[in-house]
Parts: C-alpha cells; sequence; structure tokens
C-alpha cells in the first residue's frame, strides 16, 4: 500500500513546508475591569492608592478620598476642608498618611468605615510648622517622613518640620523619592535634575534628564528614573553616581513598577501601558493591550495612567484619569497567530513543541516569554484531521483516508487506507514507535483498529485479534500498557497484550443507566492506573475490578468529549457546551468564557497536559491554553459578616465570637467578600443545627435568617469568584437563641422544689391523721380488753359473751397489727401475703385478695395468694353486665358475706350467668369494696372451702380492713390517681 509520491506533488509539499512565523506574548494581554463615577466613585481622576490587609482599597481622587471593598466605593473624606487628595503613604508603624490641599492626614482604621485625622496642617504661606500644598510622601529606612512640595522638599523627624527649597526656575516642579542599598536618598524633579541628600543638604547631579516624573530603586547600586524616556542609573561602592543609561524613548513615563526580575510595566501621561523586559543588557517595550473579550484584542481604555499597583491576589490597579482600573490574567487565552477555527487534533513533541491539525498543520514553540506559530503544511494540501509526532517522523492523516508522513532526508510517504475506510481522525505512538490509528466507516462498517510498525509495515487487528467494536482511542499508560476505547456497552475497553499481539475485552457489566449509543470518546490512565474514560454518558472510572460513574453533579450524565490527568492527580476533562472542568476528589471547578476560553465548545480528543502540566485544549474557535503551568484553581478570599441585625439593634461581628438573637424574630446579616471584581462572586450559607445544607444567598448585601427555635447554631457563609475559583474558607459565627425564662434551667430548680415542698406537706398532713387514727384504734382494744377482764362469770351465757369478746379482741388486735406492718408495703404483690399471714390467725382462710378497679376498661386487676402457696398469683377480671360478684360490690359499694356461694349468689346476679367464682363453689366468701371520696376503687375478699367457714370474721372487721385499704393504699401511691 506505499505509494511514492509524484515529483509535482513531492514539489509541492516542500513548498508548503516553507512555513510563516508569527508570535504571541501572552503576558501582555490582560482583562480590563473599570470603575468610574457611574460605579460610585467621586472623580474619575485616580491619584493613589493602597491596599491594606483585609484587601480594602483607599483610593485618592480629585473630589476625595473613598474606601472600596471591591463592590461599594464609600466616601471617608466629606468633613475634610480640602476633597483634593493626593499621596498615600504607610509608615512603618502600620499608620496610614494622605497628603491634600490642606495638609497631611492620618487615616484611622480602626471601625468599619475609616476616618480622618488631621496630621500636619498646610497654609497658603509656608511656615517652620506647616506645610504647603504637600505631595508625594517617603518614609526611609530610619523612619524619616519626606514630603513633595511644589519647590521644596520638607523633612520630618522627630515631629520637626525642615524644609528644603530647590527648584528657583519653576516653583510648581515636584519631586518623587527612592532610597538606594547604601541607604542614601535620591529625589526626582520634574525640572529633569536628580538630587542625592548628603550632610543635611540636597546636591543636584551635574547630568540632567528630560522631565523626571518618577524615580525607583530596583538594585543596591542601580535607579531607575522615568520621565520623557526611561533612564538607568549605575551607582558604585562609593555611593556615587558612575553610569546612566537611556532604556527607552517612551514620552511620559509617569510611573512604574516591578513585575519580576527582569520585567516591568510603564504607565504614561498620553500613551497608555507599556510591559518593559530586560533581557542581555537589552531593554525591550510592548505596548499591553486588552484582551477582555476572548475573541479579540483591543486598546486598554486609559491613555493617562498616574499610578500602578501590584496586589498578590487581585491584579495590577491603575490609578487614570478615566477612573479606576484593574488587569488580571485569566487562567486560560487563545493563540491569535492561528486561524480562529476548528481544531481536529493535538499532541506534543519530545522537544515540548505542539503540533495541531486544523485542516493544515502548525507547530507553536517556545521563544523566551513569546510562542511562535509555524505553519507546518497549508490547508489546500489533503485536509488534515490528525497529527503525531516523534524524533523521527511527523505523522499525519487526512480526511480521504490516508495517512503521511514526513521523514527527514528521505521521501515523503503516504499510506493509502482509502479502501479500508473514510477520514483518519485519531492516531498515536506507543513507546515501541508503533504508530496506532483509528478510522471512520465510509459505505462499510470497521472493527477494531490498525497500526503501522517502525519498519512501515501495516498491521489490522479486529475480530481475530479479539476487538469486537471500532475503536475510537488507544492510550498507553506510564508503565507501558496499551488501551483501546470503542462503541458498545460490552464492548467499550481493552488491553493489547504484546506477546500474544492480542486485545483482550476488559468491559465490565454498567450498573447504571447509559444511552443506546453508548461510546467512548477519549481516556486518560492515572498514576494509579486507573482508567479514565470521556464518554457520550458521562465520565468513567475503570480500575480492573469496577467501573463507576464519576459523581459530577448536574453534568454526571452529560456527554465528555475529552479528558486527561494533570499531574498532581486532578482530571480535566471537556463536557458537551459547558467548557472544561477540573475535577479533583469529588470538587468541580468549571471553566468557560469568564475564564478566558474563547468559547466552551471544545473538540473531541482535543484536550492535551503538556509536560510543565500546561493545559492544551482545541476549539470550534481555535487553540487555547492555560497561562500557568500545573494550574490549580485559586481559593477565593473569604468573606466577611459586618453587620447582624434584629429588631433595632446590630452588631459588627467578629469571627468565632458567639452572638444572642431574639425570640420569636427575624434577624439579618450584612456581608461581601472583599475581591476585585466583587460583582463577580456567588455567596452561599448555612446554619448548622437548623439546616446542614448550603442555602445559594441571593439576596444581597444582606441576608435574612429564618426565625430560630431556643437552640445553640453556627452560621458559615462561603464565597465562589467566578472563573474557575473555588469556594472559600467559611466564616464562622456562633448564634444562640434563648429560652424563655419560665423554661430556663433556674426556672425549673424552682418547679421541682415548689412541687417537693407541696409533696412534703401533703405527706405531712397525711401522717398526722394516720396517727391520729392509729391513736383511736389503740384506744379502742385498750377498752375493749378492759372489758373482757371484768367478765369473771363462767355461765354458758357468759362463755358465749366470752367468745365473742376475745373473737373482737383478736379481730382488734389483727387489725393493729396490719395496720403497723402496712405502712412499709409498697406494692399489691407484697401487701397480700403480710394480711393472708395475720388473718390466719383469726381463723383459716382458703384464698385472700385485694384488686384494682379500671374504669376504662371496666375490669378489676387482682392479686390474690392461697392456703398453702407462698406465690402471689395476678390476674385480670372483666366485670362487665351482672355476671360477677366483683362488679355486684363495685356498682352498689356495699360488701357480702356469703355463708354458701352456691346457694346465696343468686341473690345478687342472674343465674346461668358465668361467674368469676366456680358454681360448684360450697364455701363461704366475704367481699367488700375499697371506697375512696365515695368511689369504689378495688375490693378486698376471703375465701374458705367450707360452709360459714369465715364465721369468725365480723363485718365490721371487713369494714375497718377495708377503710385501713382504701387509706393507705392511696396514700402509698399504690392506687395510682389516674386509676380513681
Amino acid at each position: 500500500m506505499l505509494r511514492g509520491l509524484s515529483r509535482l506533488v513531492l514539489y509541492f509539499l516542500f513548498l508548503i513546508v516553507v512555513f510563516t512565523t508569527q508570535s504571541q506574548d501572552l503576558k501582555t494581554q490582560y482583562r480590563v475591569i473599570s470603575y468610574d463615577t457611574k460605579d460610585g466613585l467621586p472623580s474619575n481622576q485616580i491619584r493613589d492608592f493602597y491596599q491594606d490587609s483585609l484587601g480594602y482599597m483607599f483610593i485618592t481622587t480629585d473630589a476625595g478620598l473613598v474606601h472600596f471593598n471591591g463592590t461599594h466605593f464609600t466616601n471617608i473624606s466629606s468633613g475634610s476642608v480640602s476633597q483634593y487628595f493626593r499621596s498615600l503613604l504607610k509608615k512603618s508603624d502600620g499608620s496610614l498618611l494622605v497628603s491634600h490641599d490642606a495638609g497631611v492626614s492620618e487615616i484611622i482604621n480602626k471601625g468599619r468605615k475609616p476616618k480622618l485625622e488631621l496630621w500636619l496642617a498646610a497654609t497658603i504661606q509656608p511656615s517652620d510648622t506647616t506645610l504647603y500644598y504637600p505631595g508625594n510622601l517617603f518614609q526611609d529606612s530610619n523612619g524619616i517622613i519626606w514630603i513633595s512640595e511644589p519647590g521644596s522638599i520638607v523633612k520630618i523627624k522627630d515631629k520637626k518640620l525642615t524644609r528644603y527649597p530647590l527648584s528657583v526656575d519653576n516653583g510648581h516642579n515636584t519631586f518623587s523619592f527612592a532610597e538606594d542599598g547604601f541607604g542614601n536618598l535620591w529625589a526626582a524633579c520634574t525640572n529633569g535634575k536628580v538630587y542625592k541628600y548628603d550632610q543635611n543638604e540636597f546636591e543636584p547631579l551635574k547630568q540632567s534628564f528630560d522631565s523626571l516624573i518618577y524615580i525607583m530603586a530596583t538594585d543596591q547600586n542601580q535607579l531607575l528614573a522615568g520621565g520623557n524616556g526611561l533612564w538607568s542609573l549605575q551607582i558604585n561602592s562609593e555611593q556615587k553616581l558612575i553610569a546612566s543609561t537611556r532604556l527607552s524613548d517612551i514620552p511620559g513615563i509617569r510611573h512604574f513598577i516591578r513585575l519580576s526580575d527582569n520585567e516591568y510595566l510603564l504607565a504614561t501621561v498620553s500613551k497608555g501601558l507599556y510591559k518593559g523586559i530586560m533581557v542581555n543588557h537589552q531593554f525591550t517595550t510592548e505596548k499591553v493591550f486588552s484582551h477582555s473579550d476572548p475573541h479579540r484584542v483591543e486598546e486598554l481604555p486609559y491613555t493617562s495612567i498616574d499610578k500602578l499597583l501590584l496586589t498578590e491576589k487581585d491584579g495590577i490597579f491603575l490609578a487614570t484619569d478615566r477612573g479606576l482600573g484593574i488587569l488580571q490574567s485569566n487562567f486560560f487565552d487563545n493563540i491569535r497567530s492561528v486561524p480562529q477555527q476548528l481544531v481536529y487534533s493535538l499532541s506534543e513533541s519530545p522537544e515540548g513543541d505542539i503540533y495541531m491539525s486544523m485542516g493544515g498543520i502548525y507547530r507553536l514553540s517556545r521563544v523566551q516569554n513569546n510562542l511562535k506559530a509555524q505553519q507546518i503544511l497549508a490547508q489546500d494540501h489533503n485536509f488534515v484531521l490528525s497529527v503525531v509526532t516523534d524524533e523521527e517522523r511527523l505523522w499525519f492523516g487526512d480526511v480521504d483516508g490516508s495517512l503521511w508522513y514526513l521523514d527527514p532526508g528521505k521521501k515523503e510517504k503516504r499510506v493509502d487506507l482509502s479502501n479500508r475506510g473514510g477520514g483518519i481522525f485519531y492516531i498515536t505512538l506507543d513507546k515501541g514507535h508503533n504508530l496506532w490509528f483509528c478510522q471512520a466507516p465510509t459505505d462499510k462498517p470497521i472493527v477494531g483498529t490498525a497500526k503501522i510498525d517502525p519498519d512501515l509495515n501495516l498491521r489490522i487487528y479486529s475480530r481475530e485479534k479479539g476487538l469486537e467494536s471500532r475503536i475510537l482511542v488507544l492510550k498507553e499508560s506510564a508503565n507501558g500498557i496499551l488501551y483501546a476505547a470503542g462503541i458498545g456497552k460490552e464492548t467499550y475497553l481493552y488491553r493489547y497484550l504484546e506477546d500474544s499481539d492480542q486485545f483482550i475485552n476488559l468491559s465490565l457489566p454498567l450498573s447504571f443507566n447509559v444511552s443506546a449509543g453508548f461510546e467512548v470518546h477519549d481516556m486518560a490512565i492515572d498514576h494509579y492506573g486507573q482508567v479514565w474514560m470521556a464518554t457520550t454518558d458521562g465520565l468513567l472510572v475503570y480500575d480492573s475490578e469496577s467501573i463507576i460513574r464519576a459523581d459530577l453533579g448536574d453534568y454526571s450524565e452529560q456527554e465528555v468529549r475529552a479528558v486527561d490527568v494533570a499531574g498532581d492527580g486532578s482530571i480535566w476533562l471537556a463536557i458537551d457546551t459547558y467548557g472544561l472542568i477540573r475535577y479533583d476528589k469529588g470538587i468541580l471547578n468549571l471553566f468557560d468564557e469568564q475564564s478566558g476560553l474563547v468559547t466552551r465548545i471544545i473538540n473531541y480528543r482535543c484536550l492535551m497536559l503538556d509536560y510543565e502540566d500546561r493545559i492544551w485544549t482545541g476549539t470550534v474557535e481555535g487553540l487555547a491554553h492555560s497561562q500557568m503551568t500545573n494550574i490549580k484553581p485559586p481559593v477565593t478570599p473569604k468573606p466577611k459578616i459586618f453587620k447582624l441585625k434584629s429588631a433595632n439593634t446590630s452588631v459588627t461581628p467578629s469571627e468565632g465570637m458567639s452572638y444572642d438573637l431574639p425570640r420569636k424574630i427575624q434577624s439579618s446579616f450584612e456581608f461581601a467578600c472583599i475581591t476585585y471584581p466583587g460583582r463577580e462572586v456567588e455567596y452561599r450559607y448555612r446554619l448548622v443545627g437548623f439546616d446542614r445544607n448550603w442555602a445559594v444567598i441571593t439576596e444581597r448585601p444582606q441576608q435574612t435568617i429564618p426565625v430560630l427555635a431556643p437552640g445553640e447554631y453556627q452560621l458559615e457563609l462561603q464565597a465562589r469568584k467566578e472563573g474557575g475559583y473555588i469556594w472559600s474558607d467559611s466564616y464562622v459565627i456562633s448564634l444562640v437563641v434563648h429560652k424563655p425564662w419560665f423554661m430556663t434551667n433556674t426556672a425549673y430548680i424552682f418547679y421541682i422544689l415548689g412541687i417537693l415542698i407541696l409533696v412534703w406537706g401533703i405527706v405531712r398532713l397525711s401522717v398526722h391523721k394516720l396517727r391520729k387514727d392509729k391513736q383511736a384504734l389503740e384506744k379502742l382494744v385498750h377498752s375493749q380488753t378492759k372489758v373482757i377482764n371484768e367478765i369473771e362469770s363462767d355461765t354458758p351465757a357468759n362463755q358465749s359473751a366470752t367468745q365473742e369478746v376475745e373473737m373482737a379482741y383478736h379481730n382488734l388486735e389483727t387489725l393493729a397489727i396490719i395496720s403497723r406492718k402496712i405502712e412499709a408495703i409498697d406494692s399489691w404483690e407484697n401487701l397480700a401475703p403480710v394480711i393472708f399471714d395475720e388473718l390466719n390467725r383469726i381463723t383459716d382462710i382458703t384464698t385472700f385478695g385485694i384488686g384494682t378497679y379500671i374504669r376504662e376498661e371496666n375490669c378489676i386487676e387482682i392479686c390474690k395468694i392461697r392456703e398453702g402457696s407462698s406465690r402471689v398469683d395476678s390476674e385480670t377480671v372483666p366485670i362487665s353486665g351482672y355476671s360477677s360478684l366483683l362488679g355486684w360490690v363495685i356498682r352498689h359499694q356495699k360488701g357480702l358475706n356469703l355463708k354458701s356461694v352456691k346457694n346465696e349468689y343468686t341473690q345478687y346476679i342472674p343465674r346461668n350467668n358465668d361467674l368469676e367464682i366456680d358454681p360448684d363453689f360450697t364455701g363461704s366468701s366475704i367481699i367488700y369494696p375499697l371506697i375512696h371520696k365515695n368511689i369504689s376503687t378495688g375490693v378486698v375478699f376471703l375465701e374458705d372451702w367450707k360452709e360459714n367457714g369465715l364465721k369468725h370474721i365480723s363485718p365490721s372487721f371487713m369494714q375497718t380492713l377495708a377503710a385501713q385499704l382504701s387509706f393507705y393504699l392511696e396514700l402509698e401511691g399504690i392506687i395510682k390517681p389516674g386509676e380513681l
């Protein structure tokens, strides 16, 4: 299948390999954020600025001093005599000074709104104690304050003012200051002269320059001075100027800052902003442009720039005559030195060059800070879909089904595969320099893949080699394992076995639903050997034992077009039409146009991380790449809660502290994230203790707190900037809603004490009554004993009377004993045996029982003990209708004394009804009600198997026993109040 090219085609190929070159410096293009009077500035003329440790900006304007938090401007000079503010200086002690026409003031920054206190006054006529239109402020390493005045310099040392008049030719000249590495103070004057302070005087250098505006020390022995041009001033070890070199002719350089060891930004009066680079003692400049719109590069909206400020996180601030400007680098930038059209494939050479196909072929090479784009193959050749290179050959596949390679020193070759299929859309080289490729079908399906070995032999891998579906992508792991992925739910992943020259199917069953047209577009192998697959149905992860779908939140089931693994283990993926996502340990970061991408639509398999971990991605509108290597999304600065409000009160909270909220009243809090721009920030909060889920905040700058129940809560607030930032750390305060006074612990203690006192009083009264009853009973026993002793006659009548008296005596004695013992009884089970034993002293009884009447269920819960047993039996006896003797006693509140139950029960209940007593029972029974407050609460009963066996138990004895049991049982709580 190898065919040589005709001489004409060869000649044409050599012509198109002659390329054109364009370069692009990515560091001279910034995203621009602008603020002016429409946004709250009092004036568009900005003179100076300072950023404090919390991120707030202090900005001097021609109409006041403002405090800026990224969202709102607050004028803090409304009460000042002068509104024309100029220079800001942070002193070594941390205080902040600002100059204005009325003098120099100190900014007191202790509350939420800073205020001004006059530090040194200015007057129309300068004096030994006052200033005269102060301008630039500077503090040297000795703590001395230097102030520029029209035509003179003022020194403030130990609160003593010393003035040095210098400019006699033009009283309007002003000065800027710098201190070299030797501790010498230098002053540059707008008239072009440079002064050195020595022995309490300023000595001018012999050499004059053209209208110097700003001077800065760069190294121990070097100064840079700017005006109508930029000069380098060299100082020797004797601290004398030995050389001056003009580095640039840019006019009107008003200020400059150092970006790195050899890079500077230069602000001009009327020419905008430039970047200067010192390379091999050559200083070159390039103009800085705006790249706010990824589709085009434009001039900055500023021409006159007074001051520059390089911040650590928020970019470069510009003080201009059109307001406040901020320059920020995007995460991504598109390469404008190549056509802005669809990219089909990307690859990296061993030298680190990037090759891309977009019909033609381009190579991107790094030269210092620039990327140089070279057209290797023109688009009017066969339309190129794929490209890859190694040390020996540049391979590319075209839309017509041919593979080409450029072989230095040899003839160019083509492998014609058009009889196998259509366009060759993917090619890759393994470590053995085998070229594997994937081809689109034409009029017949294609199964498997193919390769060309280093000797240019073609080998087809289809069903006989273990492949059962068309392969779309092949990737090799770091340890040399080659994987192939393609189409189908059961044929999507394979591994190549080099020894047997076969593929084996690794496709595990999918435990989740996928579409009928499921296929793998791209894949990547991480450091652990896991295979990450970009599929039509989400991002899948294979680890030889399982296959899962990664949790991408709302994007979990979206089509993933490309995937790669970064050096830190994070996964980068191009997802449908949403842009790029960085996925790391379950955390997602989305990158789209806000991050600098020219479009969110990325082509299949067009995502790659190079050897520096720089991200390259081919979109439908050209090539984009990350401006940083090893890119890690920055954390959004932590937001702050400035005010906690409820009803008519408000407090300024401090993080980590606890604050009280009122009950049944809605509260709110004011918040902001001090970042720039602050308007591109989303917020979320949660109240731990109320709801652990995060809630997105839609109200700004205030969020309502729901009415909370009494308890302790934790309020957490987070922020996230747009454009690839991750959520900030939480700002946390504690909130406490107190219980009403009647629900406090103190109130509960008083409640318990009151109840204890009440119970104690009731017990005292009951015990007192019990003692009186006991005394009355003992008195009765004593009188009956006296009667017995007086009976001395032994006639039959007297003997019968004596027996009755003895029976009464025993009855009373038994009642007294029961009365004493019953005090220690706390349950039915313990009560029944005691009474049973005592009653057996009077007469033999077969059964003793006592029961509680349960009114709601119309039943009696009985505890009873029988002769010859120590066990107390319990049972529940229903007393519905008229079938129960116990029920009759409960209803009528009268006692029954039956000498023969069998013969007498029909007097009280109808015959043939079911009885709780055996109808064949021939013995006797006594049943008496327990009555409390005229309500039947239970029964007490005795049984004996003999007729009239209970003749020694008198009705008065049972009445007294029933009364005692009712009283004691209620007193001891055996009968529950709810049962009465």
